[in-house]
């Protein structure tokens, strides 16, 4: 009985599940085993052949890490050379823009000028009109009536000068309308609808932003350096006749620098994708 207790006791052991922290212990250090892979410390230090491979390891990526660092800072100024140049365009544009509005708004007010002359000239009609209907005199009558004709004349000369389409006949009187001439010069205007400033600060300001953080990408990876390079450091021999150093702070280190590189790659491949 007490041997069938005792096996149920170690069946029941090993089917319980590992608690989730070790396993997850367990999975990082698999994860980073390439990297951390050292036989454990004893009193005598570590053996020196698995570590001299554990050297070979933090040199590789020191190499690997310097190499990302200086590619994220290339992106980095790849990024804030693009946010320059968008910020040129936008200033262009914007200046043309400017340009194109000062031409349009000179453009009608010279309108505006020319439709003053044009009721001048519609009022000295309508005034001559009505004083040669009311005299008695024929030939001043005459007279009238040809000044008046003459004043028609003028005013129906300036009419094809309003380029703007500012005129609005409502049956009766005409009028300017300086708020829908420049409307309409702005509607149809196809060199203006080609500049989009806009648009252009909109990627100045993204280039800029993915700048900033690939710069900050670039931190992580010279941090994770800096931790590989400490980790390699710690691992060098102390005295030519003393034992080999330790690996606890080793691991520690690249650990630690793995991390934060692990960290820096996810930051980098959003930025750019």
């Amino acid at each position: 009985m007490e041997a069938e207790a005792g096996m149920a006791a170690a069946t029941e052991t090993q089917v319980r599940p590992a608690p989730r922290s070790r396993t997850l212990r367990d999975r990082i250090r698999r994860a980073t085993g390439w990297l951390l892979a050292a036989p454990k410390d004893d009193k005598h230090g570590a053996d020196p052949e698995p570590l001299r491979r554990l050297r070979g390891r933090l040199a590789l990526a020191l190499v690997v890490l310097a190499i990302l660092s200086a590619f994220a800072l290339w992106r980095a100024s790849v990024h804030e050379e693009l946010a320059s140049q968008s910020d040129v365009h936008f200033r262009q544009e914007l200046v043309l823009l400017q340009q194109l509005d000062r031409t349009t708004v000179d453009a009608i007010f010279e309108e505006l000028a020319v439709f003053g002359s044009f009721q001048e000239h519609r009022v000295l009609h309508d005034r001559f009109a009505a004083e040669a209907q009311q005299t008695r005199d024929p030939a001043l009558a005459r007279r009238l009536r040809q000044e008046a004709r003459s004043e028609q004349r003028l005013a129906d000369v300036q009419l094809p000068a309003f380029q703007e389409q500012g005129l609005k006949f409502d049956g009766v009187d005409v009028r300017y309308d300086a708020a829908a001439a420049y409307r309409g010069a702005v509607t149809y205007d196809t060199e203006r609808a080609a500049l989009q400033p806009a648009e252009h600060r909109h990627e100045a300001t993204a280039e800029r932003s993915a700048g900033v953080w690939l710069t900050l990408v670039a931190a992580l990876f010279i941090a994770a350096l800096l931790c590989m390079t400490l980790a390699e450091v710690s691992l060098a021999p102390r005295s030519k006749d003393g034992p080999p150093p330790g690996t606890g702070a080793a691991k520690v280190l690249a650990g630690s620098g793995l991390v934060i590189a692990l960290v820096a790659a996810a930051f980098f491949a959003i930025v750019n994708w």
